[in-house]
């Protein structure tokens, strides 16, 4: 068996090459210390002072399963059926971050590590992953700490009985081969909104922020009409800043004098569909919401209002005077009906994109918290609002999550923002690509498969901006390859015909699922691939400050050597004459591959007789 408890509870399993011994279970972080213990070939029954916990572990074709119960159990927080287990065999983990902007990637097994809802584990020959695949009732994370692998399912006190979700560990040749196995378990349990078609769509924040309103919304539609061969955008979607004050959200304000129901027939009437920004949690201390409602704000054990933003410095966020945003409490019927109301009429007025934002705001351990009806966990709280917004919007909606929790999103949004904000120029702190560049990679493994990822918005203007001309062009052609969302805030009728040629390029066709040949390996350049309509696309790219010099093997890249590759603003050659590719400092460098020499450029990315 690859399985065995020891006679004091203690169990140890075999995953290959991996090993993971005297695991142990754990409440609240600490060992138990039975009355008892009552061990089987495939069970043990812990004894607690209030309580008993049990152990139940079965082999089967996919691996191992262990299903963890408590009975009588008070005041708990949270359970590890496995903790403390000694991990050998393993070099390397993947950690998958919380939500928006990770931390994701690979990291020695000798870090402290924090991993939520799996974590693979590398060993030489081969890899392993622990999972669960119900994530809608209770956070489900991991933590390596000194070579010791732990797993947590927070109950936030909500339970003294309980069947735990099942923990899976199976194994596997290839990590990015089994991350994604398991990330299709979790989308399949979970009831994930698989795409059907490729987001392409236009955001109003990254260029206009806040300043959008009737007049200039107006001329970018004409605009916008006038260049719709180039980015026939699916939706024209309204960020931030159409509201009085946060919370307020269908209150006029004077930059729309018409309203949003008039905004939304203005942009239905230049040919497209009309999508908006809302915070459903966020509440600001002078809106007319918080005035009337005080008691629907989400308040803290010891009574005061749980802030998230406290802004007593210039300047304020949109323009606003709110000083303090505070949570709204949709365990209270009213603030729920209220909201749901919301998007209701949202939809109503003919809005069929959504991107809702600050999302984690809502996620507040129920241990914390003071709730209007108390007895959930954050993520039944969670994931109640976001079934009661699908309901509201119609499953004909596409819907984007910002800032959010990943899991007890999954089965509610068709897209979600994976990575911090993009930005201006190209930076390592807030407002740049460097996280996205991250994230991009870390998180391809449930690309298009809890959703479609979203990465933020493509920089194409050739104004306004700091990023050099092959810095645009590079992070343009990374978000495109990685089937992600393409979105842009640029006024693209008033760009270089060079810049639209550089939309028209990553314009998407289909759903794409690109490929990473070396993603596990500690590499500084990135190497992705995929699937065009005549041929494949690999794309070189350096995100470093100093120009490199890649070895191609392109065998592994492209699966064979028998390509004839077309440089983007280059020439014909073949996968055998190539043997290295020189790219520049933050750049980067596409390759069409086909089995016949191409005579002309393509014009679009996925479609070469475009």
């Amino acid at each position: 068996m690859a399985f065995q408890f020891h006679r004091d509870g203690s169990l140890d399993i075999n995953l290959g090459s991996i090993s993971l011994t005297g695991a142990y279970p754990a409440i609240d972080g600490v060992p138990l210390r039975p009355v008892a213990c009552s061990v089987k070939e495939d069970e043990a029954v812990f004894t607690l002072a209030e309580g008993t916990l049990a152990l139940r572990v079965e082999e089967n074709a996919q691996g191992i399963v262990i299903r963890c119960s408590v009975n009588g159990l008070k005041d708990v927080h949270d359970v590890s059926p496995i903790a403390n287990a000694c991990m050998t065999g393993c070099g390397r983990v993947f950690r998958q971050g919380f939500g928006i902007g990770g931390p994701s990637g690979f990291a020695a097994a000798d870090e402290t590590v924090h991993s939520d809802a799996l974590i693979g584990l590398l060993g030489d020959a081969d890899c392993a992953a622990v999972y669960a695949r119900d994530n809608s009732r209770y956070r489900i994370h991991y933590q390596v700490e000194k070579g010791m692998l732990s797993s947590y399912i927070d109950l936030e006190k909500t339970a003294t009985d309980a069947v735990l979700p099942e923990l899976f560990l199976v194994r596997g040749a290839d990590i990015s081969d089994l991350l994604t196995a398991c990330a299709k378990e979790i989308a399949c349990t979970m009831g994930a909104r698989t795409p059907k078609k490729a987001a392409f769509h236009w955001c109003s924040w990254y260029y206009l922020y806040h300043n959008l309103n009737t007049q200039v919304l107006g001329e970018y539609l004409e605009g916008f009409a006038r260049c719709r061969d180039i980015a026939p955008f699916s939706h024209i979607q309204v960020d931030a800043g159409y509201f009085p004050s946060v919370g307020d959200w269908l209150e006029p304000h004077p930059r729309y004098p018409g309203g949003l129901e008039q905004v939304a027939r203005d942009i239905a009437d230049a040919g497209f569909a009309p999508g908006i920004w809302v915070g459903p949690f966020m509440v600001g201390d002078c809106s007319k919401l918080f005035h009337e409602h005080p008691d629907w704000m989400l308040r803290y054990n010891d009574g005061s209002y749980v802030s998230c933003w406290k802004w007593y410095n210039e300047p304020k966020p949109w323009g606003y005077r709110d000083s303090d945003y505070y949570v709204l409490d949709t365990s209270h019927p009213e603030a729920m009906a209220y909201i749901v109301n919301v998007f209701r009429t949202l939809r109503r007025w003919g809005y069929t994109l959504y991107k809702t934002d600050f999302l984690i705001w809502g996620l507040q351990d129920s241990t914390k918290v003071k709730r209007h009806t108390p007895g959930k966990t954050s993520f039944e709280y969670f994931r109640e609002l976001m079934m009661n917004i699908r309901q509201a919007i119609g499953e004909d909606s596409a819907w984007i999550g910002c800032i959010a929790p990943f899991m007890p999103a999954v089965g509610c949004v068709d897209m979600m923002r994976i990575a911090g904000d993009v930005g201006a120029q190209w930076s390592e702190t807030n407002f740049g690509p460097v996280n996205m560049i991250k994230e991009v990679c870390a998180d391809q493994y449930f690309s298009n498969i809890y959703w479609q990822n979203d990465p933020d918005a493509v920089f194409l203007r050739d104004f306004h901006i700091h990023l050099k001309p092959h810095q645009i062009e590079a992070l343009a052609i990374l978000q495109a390859m990685s089937g992600g969302v393409i979105t842009t805030s640029d006024p693209v009728h008033e760009i270089s015909a060079e810049r639209q040629a550089l939309l028209q390029l990553i314009r998407p066709r289909d759903i794409v699922r690109s490929r990473f040949p070396y993603w596990q390996d500690k590499r500084e350049d990135i190497i992705m691939t995929a699937d065009a309509k005549q041929g494949k696309l690999a794309y070189f790219f350096n995100p470093t400050p100093r120009d490199l010099v890649i070895p191609c093997d392109w065998a592994h890249i492209l699966g064979d050597d028998q390509w004839y590759l077309r440089k983007l603003q280059g020439e014909n050659t073949s996968a055998r004459e190539t043997g290295y590719v020189a790219v520049p400092a933050q750049s980067g460098v596409l390759f069409f591959a086909s089995r016949q020499p191409l005579d002309r450029e393509p014009r679009n990315m996925w479609d070469w007789q475009d």
